[in-house]
């Protein structure tokens, strides 16, 4: 996904996928992302609303129930149109950005847009600040023109691809 964030595989599955599902770090609190990424109007679902443990089960399952809270599903449909796409994908990553986590699972990226930042805003600069250990900073990328193309494609054509989302 275009937030760096990690993503359920699509060979653990075993039924035909509806969306997009991603998990938030450790440094992320569920509720919070889940405030800031509700309130860009964003259609995405958190899992523990999707499906609960069940009261009598939660006690006994805490990790089970700790793990789940911090999945979110982006559904996908060929019903919807690019929009819907384009604003699922927007929010997630604005509210990714926002909370320190965009290109968690590219440290070296996160630095490098976090030295953009502060080279473009100076070091009090309230922007993009990774919430997760990185590498010492390299160079930061010239322009954000030239950060590299979002990683999740959704198909809502025909198998030639003729009408593709990012």
């Amino acid at each position: 996904m275009a937030a760096g964030l990690p993503t359920l595989s699509a060979t653990e599955g075993v039924a035909l996928a509806h969306g997009v599902a991603f998990q938030l770090p450790d440094e992320a609190s569920p509720s919070t992302f889940w405030a800031y990424v509700s309130a860009e109007n964003t259609p995405v679902e958190w899992l523990p609303s999707l499906r609960p443990v069940h009261y009598a089960a939660s006690s006994a399952l805490r990790e089970t129930a700790a793990s789940l809270e911090r999945w979110f599903f982006v559904p996908v449909s060929p019903l919807h149109g690019e929009q819907h796409h384009k604003q699922s994908v927007l929010g997630v990553v604005k509210a990714a950005e926002y909370l320190g986590l965009r290109w968690r699972t590219d440290p070296v990226l996160a630095a490098q847009y976090a030295a953009l930042l502060e080279a473009r805003y100076g070091t009090g600069h309230d922007a993009y600040r990774p919430a997760f250990p990185v590498e010492a900073p390299v160079e930061p990328i010239p322009t954000l023109v030239d950060a590299p193309e979002p990683l999740c494609y959704i198909c809502i054509g025909g198998s030639d691809g003729a009408a593709i989302s990012r």
